[in-house]
Parts: C-alpha cells; sequence; structure tokens
C-alpha cells in the first residue's frame, strides 16, 4: 500500500513539473530548498533543460549547485555555476547575487582557490547584513572561517566561525549551530586548546545521542572532530571504542581520516603490514596535496613504528617539500591579502563616496544660501510692497472714516425727520381713526334717516288701512293712495330702492344676491324691503302680499339662511329681525 501511495505522489509531482511553466516551476523548487533540499534536487533533475528560456537557465543552474551543495555533495568544478555567476554578479545587490557569490566562493573553496573564495563570500556577507538576515549572515561567517582555517589563520578562523554561532542562534537553526560548534571545536585542536575542544565535543555528543530521533548526519560528524581530538591527544583506548560507531564515509575527505584514524590503531596494536596496506589504499585515492600531507605524515608515523628511520627522514624530507610548496602557493594568494584588499577597496568607495557627498553638501549649502539671499531680496521687496499697500488702505480708512462720518451725520439728521414723521403719522393716524368711528356714526345716522324716508309712506298705508272703513272718505282717498303705492312699487322703483339699500347698507343686499344663490328674486325683493325698513303692511301692499302671509314668509327666509353656510349670515338675519 505505502508504495502505491509513493507512486502516486511521484506520479502527481511528475505532471505537476510537466505542466508547469519554468519560471513558477522553478520558483516553486526555490521555496522548498531550503525545508526539503533532496527533493529539490529529485524535481531539477525532471526539467528538460533543453525547454528552458535563456532568462530561466542560469536561474536554473543557480538552483542545482545550490542544491548539490546542500544535499553533501562536493562540487569542485565550477561550469554549472559560471552561468549564473557572470550574469547576477553584476547586479548591484540582490538575493540572487549573494546567492551566486556565496556558492561560487564554496566552488572556489573547493578547488583551493582561497583568495577568489574569500572575495566573493565577502561579498555575499556584505549583501546579507545590508539585507539583515542572521541566516545568510551566519552561513557566509561560516564559510569565511573555513577558508581561513584552509589559510592556516585560525584566529580570524574563529572570529568568523563565532560570529556564525551568534547568527544561527539567531536564526534558531539548532542543527547549523550544532555544526559550527564543531567546526569551533576543531579550530581549538589546530590552536592546540584541546581541553576547551573535547570539552565541546564531549558536551555536544552526549545530547546529541540522547536525542530522539538521532540526527545521524550530526553524529558522523560530531564523531570525526572527536576522533581528531583522541588521535591528536593520544587517547588510542577511547579511538578504538569509538571507531566501531561511525558506519561509513560521506567524502574523500573523511575516507582517508578513518583510513588513518584505524593505522594509528593497528600500529599501537602491533598490526604494522595491516596499517600499511590501510595507508597505501588511502594513498590511492588522496586528491590534492593536503591529503597526501596527512597520508605521507601517517606513513611516517608508521616508519617510525617499525624502527625504519632511512624511510622515515625521506618521508620527513617529502613532507617539507610539499608544504613549503603549499606555503609558497600561499604566499602567492594571501588570503588575509584578499580581506585586507576587499576592505581597502571597500573604504576607497567610502572614502569617495564620502567626497561625492561633502561635495553634493557643499553644492547644496551654495545653493541654500543662494536661495535665502533670494528670498530675503524677495521677501524685502514684499514687505515695500506690503507697507505701500498699507500706507494705501490707511488713507482708504481714513476716506471711509469721514464718509462714515459724513454718513453718520445724515442719519441722525434722517432719524430726526422720521421722528417727525412719525409724530405726522401718528397725529394723522388719530385723525384717522376719529374720521373712521365718525363715518360709522354717519352710517348709523344715515340708515336711520333712510328708514326713516318711508315714513310718510308707512303713515299714508296706515291710514289707508285705518280710513278705508269709512264709505264717504274710503274711495278718495283709496284712489289717491293706491296711485302713489303703485308709482313705488313699481319695478324700477324697486330696483331703485335695492340700489339705494346697497348705497347706504354697504351693499347687504349685493352680498346676498351673491351669497344665497338658493333665494328667488321674490324672496330678495322681500328681504330688501325689510333692509330698507318698509312696515309689514306696506311691503304686503308692495309685493302684492295678504298680510297673514308676511310672517309665514318671513319665518321661513329666516330659517333658510340660519340654516345655509354664507359668510354673512349674521349680518343678513340682524337686518331681518
Amino acid at each position: 500500500m505505502k508504495v502505491i501511495i509513493l507512486m502516486v505522489i511521484e506520479l502527481l509531482s511528475f505532471l505537476f513539473i510537466s505542466c508547469s511553466s519554468g519560471n513558477e516551476q522553478l520558483k516553486h523548487i526555490d521555496q522548498i530548498m531550503e525545508s526539503n533540499p533532496q527533493k529539490a534536487l529529485l524535481d531539477l533533475d525532471k526539467i528538460k533543460k533543453k525547454e528552458l528560456s535563456s532568462d530561466d537557465y542560469p536561474y536554473y543552474c543557480l538552483l542545482y549547485t545550490q542544491a548539490q551543495i546542500k544535499n553533501g555533495i562536493v562540487v569542485s568544478s565550477d561550469s554549472l555555476i559560471k552561468i549564473p555567476y557572470e550574469i547576477f554578479r553584476r547586479k548591484k545587490s540582490g538575493d540572487l547575487k549573494k546567492r551566486v557569490c556565496f556558492y561560487n566562493s564554496k566552488i572556489l573553496y573547493n578547488q583551493g582557490c582561497l583568495g577568489l573564495a574569500m572575495r566573493d563570500a565577502l561579498i555575499a556577507r556584505e549583501i546579507a547584513k545590508n539585507e539583515g538576515s542572521s541566516y545568510w549572515i551566519a552561513k557566509t561567517a561560516e564559510l569565511m572561517g573555513d577558508i581561513f582555517s584552509a589559510a592556516y589563520n585560525y584566529e580570524e578562523s574563529e572570529v568568523c566561525t563565532i560570529e556564525a554561532l551568534e547568527n544561527y542562534k539567531k536564526s534558531r537553526l539548532e542543527s547549523n549551530y550544532r555544526y559550527a560548534l564543531c567546526d569551533l571545536a576543531t579550530i581549538y585542536l589546530n590552536e592546540n586548546r584541546d581541553r576547551e575542544a573535547i570539552a565541546i565535543i564531549d558536551s555536544l555528543s552526549n545530547i546529541v545521542m540522547r536525542e530522539e530521533p538521532l540526527d545521524s548526519a550530526l553524529l558522523d560528524y560530531i564523531m570525526m572532530t572527536k576522533y581528531s581530538s583522541l588521535v591528536k591527544n593520544d587517547r588510542f583506548d577511547e579511538l578504538k571504542d569509538g571507531i566501531p560507531l561511525y558506519i561509513h564515509a560521506e567524502s574523500n575527505d573523511e575516507e582517508i581520516d578513518i583510513s588513518i584514524m584505524k593505522s594509528y590503531l593497528l600500529n599501537r596494536d602491533g598490526q604494522l603490514d595491516a596499517s600499511l596496506n590501510l595507508l597505501m589504499e588511502a594513498s590511492n585515492y588522496a586528491l590534492d596535496e593536503k591529503q597526501n600531507i596527512r597520508v605521507m605524515y601517517a606513513l611516517y608515523q608508521h616508519a617510525l613504528a617499525i624502527n625504519d628511520y632511512h624511510k622515515a627522514s625521506l618521508l620527513a624530507d617529502s613532507l617539507l617539500l610539499i608544504q613549503s610548496n603549499i606555503a609558497r602557493e600561499m604566499l602567492k594568494e594571501s588570503v588575509t591579502g584578499v580581506q585586507r584588499d576587499f576592505y581597502s577597496s571597500k573604504a576607497k568607495q567610502q572614502e569617495d563616496k564620502s567626497k561625492i557627498l561633502y561635495q553634493i553638501l557643499i553644492t547644496v549649502i551654495a545653493i541654500a544660501v543662494v536661495i535665502t539671499v533670494l528670498l530675503v531680496v524677495i521677501y524685502q521687496l514684499k514687505i515695500k510692497v506690503k507697507k505701500a499697500e498699507l500706507e494705501v488702505n490707511i488713507s482708504s480708512l481714513m476716506s471711509i472714516k469721514e464718509d462714515v462720518k459724513y454718513v453718520s451725520k445724515e442719519n441722525e439728521r434722517l432719524n430726526a425727520e422720521l421722528t417727525d414723521k412719525s409724530v405726522v403719522l401718528e397725529d394723522l393716524q388719530k385723525r384717522l381713526d376719529d374720521n373712521t368711528q365718525k363715518n360709522i356714526q354717519n352710517r348709523t345716522v344715515i340708515e336711520y334717516l333712510f328708514r326713516e324716508k318711508w315714513g310718510t309712506l308707512n303713515m299714508l298705508c296706515n291710514e289707508y288701512f285705518e280710513m278705508g272703513e269709512s264709505e264717504v272718505t274710503r274711495n278718495a282717498i283709496l284712489v289717491r293712495i293706491e296711485k302713489e303705492i303703485k308709482k313705488l312699487s313699481s319695478k324700477k322703483n324697486l330696483r331703485d330702492i335695492e340700489i339705494a339699500v346697497d348705497l347706504y347698507m354697504g351693499n347687504v343686499v349685493k352680498m346676498l344676491r351673491e351669497e344665497c344663490s338658493f333665494l328667488k328674486e321674490e324672496d330678495i325683493v322681500f328681504i330688501s324691503l325689510i333692509f330698507a325698513g318698509l312696515s309689514v303692511r306696506a311691503i304686503c301692499m308692495f309685493t302684492g302680499m295678504k298680510y297673514k302671509h308676511y310672517y309665514l314668509k318671513k319665518s321661513r327666509l329666516i330659517k333658510r339662511i340660519s340654516s345655509s353656510s354664507v359668510l354673512h349670515k349674521e349680518i343678513f338675519l340682524k337686518k331681518m329681525s
């Protein structure tokens, strides 16, 4: 079942790599590089390099080199890293430049080009410090410690390794921190500070061996450092017990170290032929002079063990010759010199930058002074203009003040006139009120007189009714009265009566016509005669109504008007009462 699941995962991974675009795929690999370098290397192997664009291929080369080194592969060829190095190193800064310089430095270190390796390590370290990345500061410092150690400059190597330890601790990378501790122990051994070195190694090995799960790679690294310390301090009993724990060598260097350690044990146990065979095998896969020196020194110890002093003398001479050659090469390519030159170059750049900044500062100050002078001149001119404007404003204010005084006087005069006019108006209002009152009184008198106008008619009508009982006078009076009554009761005269009523009673009949549309013409005539003040009998004579019907009709009309919602209902009812 597990095999099937792994196959499915591999298939999906292959499909993802095949379907995704080069740039996105490389970015994905870059993201998992630190956490899972083995998978990153597998994914990179699945990529078809021919299908990569010209922009993606340098990025691929960088990632592939990084994956190899992170998987413990010793890379000595610069054929891959050279491509991204030539492109990205021209950048002013950035993560890609930092990484190509770092991994190119690693390869140069593996090649033994310590000066060039130190140059690129310093560039990577400077970028890491500018970025404030504790992890990359630690990595570059650790690499510089290895370079210094290879150049036998253990003091500088110690400084760099301690810096790496501090920054790994800041990054909370415990495994990297422990590897760096092993490197520090190795430096202490090279500086003859054996006690400190052994204390670090023993403490670290005890911690690692108690942890679950066991970090076998770290334990192997610790053990190799421990074996070196045991050999150096002639603690062969502990070395004999410890070697079986070491399963296999990860690199050529480690294989040679294990062979040399075993040869020491074989010499001590008297197995001199086995020791010699082991060292001869080791000499066959020694790749450089440094490895040859270690093997030859072990052969030198073997010659002493078998009392072959002639062979020991020849080996000693060979060792001196090789060491002299290495020393000459080291003098040609001094790591410390490269570091000094790098920092001198940086110092010169900073000095040049400071000079440029100083010149810029002087220029800025000069421009600032000129601008300040111009601003002062402009300010003075503005002050003069403002002063002139102020004087004009003051003159205007004085003129306005005089105008205000004049207007105030005019206002006082007009106020006095208005006061006088107010008195006159009050007097006129009083007179108008008096006239209005008099008009009301006159209207009352006129209305009364108008009503009294019909006194004679009323008297005749009354007399007619009273004297009509006498047969002697009745005919004569009757004829005379009838003539007068007929004249007065004509339509024209009735219309004149209505006009006179409106004239002297405030258009009361006109209002009655407009508001009481429910009344007939004969009702209007009847009411207008009542308004005019005619007596009951006179109204009966004018309208041809019987006396007994008068009150019935009047009552009926009063009810109709009372029940209506006309505006001047109260005036009509008052004048009909």
